[in-house]
């Protein structure tokens, strides 16, 4: 079976780190990106050093969707929204998006 390529933008918080982590041990998933702004140039095991299986893994700042066949959503509130138009048009056809946020699932999060 062909593994999916991932890619999760916010991946240095809470939320991202548990993602990572049940993504490394997914059958079918093969994180190929990780950004975060905050962390970025990094290696992810200093966000997340539980996740040996990342090691070779760097945070960027910017995460290109090129390439990828489902991109995660993990960042703070109101960032996914911001975020997502200018990911979309960089991505190729098909690419499934999964926003972890509460940004298009409620009008006011508060």
């Amino acid at each position: 079976m062909k593994k999916a390529r991932v890619g999760v933008w916010g991946g240095a918080g809470y939320t991202g780190g548990e993602l990572l982590r049940l993504l490394s041990a997914h059958p079918a998933a093969s994180v190929s990106a990780v950004a975060s702004r905050s962390h970025a140039g990094k290696p992810v095991t200093a966000a997340h050093p539980h996740l040996r299986a990342l090691a070779g893994l760097t945070f960027q700042e910017e995460l290109d969707p090129a390439g990828l066949d489902v991109l995660f959503l993990a960042g703070g509130h109101g960032e996914a929204m911001e975020r997502l138009p200018a990911l979309l048009n960089k991505a190729g056809k098909g690419l499934k998006v999964v926003d972890l946020s509460a940004d298009f699932r409620l009008k006011d999060a508060a």
